[in-house]
């Protein structure tokens, strides 16, 4: 006999999500009990019996054709008509464009979501978009939406994945600063070392005969449990623990302050910073672009260092225009406080390396310094450990007028009619936007789907300059307008430059996914650098619009077609924005200026030269 394992359907609440269940509920059962395969006069007979005694009432009420009675398709739109209203598609997505992430967790967020866009009849093209737009606007953390914005290509499930691991490496991250990696019934490290130790205190308790054996004055300050045994010493003063008795982790231990043993650093009593004063607390981070530790060096000549009077003692300082900031070492520190009583006061300022590392600091001073029969009270960061040279950086250079800052070199002797007679001879070249003879050819992947993308809108404060930059750009023959059928229509990105004019950018997105690269390697700085060695005059020359140097041939130039609220246009030359346009621009440089003294890197030609001749 089959028992009934279907649950009425509840009649309070929110009547048409609980008839959205019921009938997922329903719908499996008979699937499950194989009630499916049966004639559909016992499929309603059981939604009859099943739906419960305000169901049957529900029921009673309906009205079946012919064709309809005994169906349960009919049966199950008569219940659903009367559970579920007509939806107010305004209104729903009136709530799904208001939703925001309160104290719900990522997955329940994006679920919310989803069921909410179910019931705003949106295009299936368009859905998980919108979907993923609001998950972008509603995300309660500021950060995590800055990363999201980031990526503007993300999809939905990718963005959702992105947030999951972000709040996953931010919760582990909490668990660490708060030390908190073993509970929820694991054992923590301490107790497990306290555990043992008590294990250790144990075995030795017969050794130990009285208070008097312990290495350390503070041990004597033991205290006493219920039963009147010596234990444990709590908050040493040796090490900053409690612990048994003789187990002090300092014990044996060199201060890495002081240099002595059986104490830690944490607990060292050695008064070095009595003269701090915390007054004036400063905050900043700050770079320095070169501090080395004292090496000897027998290149005297590369050494850029000055000794000044700091204080009545002299103090070889290096010249560092690459610092931000004055340093001098704890040493040399004392030196000076023995002469004069220099404080120092408290700052919270961070120096970081040209290599990243970072410097410890102390606090910062000012010192009187006597240079050239002048007075200058400067700011000095001191930083812990002699093994830093002392600098001076960028603005006590200005300020002593050590070096000078140099915004160009005039040649008193340059001919100037010579000069213009050169610029008028080849006018061709300084005026204008140059031309390679050689064409470049776009070759896309053999399953490259043509694309067209919609126009995009452009800001009115810019339109009446954008069609005006589009006009000109037709006169120089970069671009073209297009008539008839285009089978790639990319959007463009409109930058305004620093002049107040526009440039125009593909953005071809769909079609840098198809296009074959070449793969032509480009040169690293430290490449560039180093065959910099040895040069002494350098000139650096930028090609003007330089991609658009190199011509497309016609297949490519219909490739980078673009739309605009004035038409369509198809660029002449490659473009700013393809994906192969930097090493193609590379290639075909290098072979132009492949000779000694010459170094390409994409548009900037470097021209380097060991002797002026």
């Amino acid at each position: 006999m089959e028992t009934r394992t279907l649950e009425p359907m509840p009649m309070k609440g929110n009547s048409s999500h609980n008839w959205m269940v019921w009938k997922q509920k329903f719908l499996n059962y008979l699937i499950a009990t194989e009630a499916s395969e049966k004639p559909e006069a016992v499929q309603c007979a059981k939604l009859i019996y099943f739906i419960g005694d305000e169901g049957l009432e529900i029921y009673n009420t309906f009205s079946f054709t012919d064709a309809e009675k005994d169906k349960i398709e009919p049966l199950i739109a008569k219940f659903e008509q009367y559970f579920v209203p007509k939806k107010n598609v305004d209104f729903e997505r009136y709530k799904f464009f208001t939703l925001r992430q309160h104290h719900e967790t990522i997955e329940q967020f994006v679920t919310i979501l989803k069921n909410t866009a179910k019931n705003c009849e949106f295009h299936p093209e368009n859905e998980d978009g919108l979907i993923k737009t609001m998950f972008v606007i509603g995300v309660k953390s500021e950060s995590l939406r800055e990363k999201l914005l980031q990526n503007i290509d993300l999809k939905l499930n990718k963005a959702v994945e992105l947030c999951l691991v972000y709040e996953s490496a931010k919760s582990q991250c909490e668990l660490m600063k708060n030390g908190n990696l073993f509970e929820d019934g694991f054992t923590k490290v301490d107790d497990v070392r306290e555990n043992s130790r008590k294990h250790r205190l144990q075995a030795s308790t017969s050794k130990v005969k009285s208070a008097a054996q312990m290495k350390f004055s503070e041990h004597r300050r033991y205290q006493r449990d219920k039963s009147g045994m010596n234990k444990n010493i709590k908050n040493c003063s040796r090490c900053g623990y409690s612990h048994p008795i003789n187990k002090c982790l300092a014990y044996k231990k060199k201060c890495s302050k002081c240099g002595k043993l059986n104490h830690s650093a944490a607990c060292c009593k050695m008064k070095n910073i009595n003269f701090i004063d915390d007054s004036n607390e400063q905050e900043g981070d700050f770079i320095i672009n070169c501090i080395n530790e004292l090496h000897q060096n027998n290149n005297h000549n590369k050494d850029w260092s000055i000794t000044l009077q700091i204080e009545n003692i002299k103090i070889k300082l290096k010249i560092d225009t690459g610092a931000c900031v004055n340093i001098i070492n704890y040493k040399d520190f004392l030196d000076l406080k023995k002469k004069q009583n220099t404080k120092i006061v408290r700052a919270d300022n961070k120096l970081i390396s040209y290599t990243g590392n970072k410097i410890p600091v102390i606090g910062n001073c000012f010192l009187n310094i006597n240079y050239r029969n002048k007075l200058y009270n400067l700011e000095f960061l001191v930083v812990k450990g002699d093994q830093y040279q002392a600098i001076i950086g960028l603005d006590t250079c200005l300020k002593l007028n050590l070096i000078k800052k140099v915004e160009a070199i005039e040649n008193n002797n340059l001919d100037i009619e010579e000069y213009k007679n050169l610029i008028n001879e080849y006018e061709d070249i300084f005026k204008g936007i140059g031309k390679l003879n050689k064409h470049y050819h776009i070759e896309l992947k053999d399953d490259a789907v043509p694309c067209i993308h919609p126009v995009r809108k452009v800001p009115f404060a810019i339109e009446s300059k954008y069609k005006e930059t589009l006009e000109q750009l037709v006169k120089k023959k970069i671009i073209e307008p297009v008539e008839g059928v285009s089978t790639w229509v990319n959007p463009v990105v409109i930058v305004k430059k620093k002049n107040g004019n526009l440039r125009i950018c593909l953005d071809p997105q769909d079609l840098n996914k198809s296009i074959k690269r070449e793969y032509f390697k480009l040169p690293t700085i430290d490449e560039l650098i180093s065959k910099l060695n040895g040069a002494c005059y350098f000139s650096v020359l930028d090609a003007a619009s330089g991609f658009w140097n190199i011509p497309l041939d016609e297949a490519s130039s219909e490739l980078c077609t673009f739309g605009t609220p004035f038409g369509r246009f198809r660029f002449l030359r490659m473009p700013y924005g393809l994906k192969s346009a930097p090493e193609v621009f590379q290639k075909r440089f290098k072979e132009i200026f492949d000779g000694e003294g010459t170094e390409v890197y994409i548009d900037d030609l470097f021209v380097l030269e060991m002797n002026m001749i």
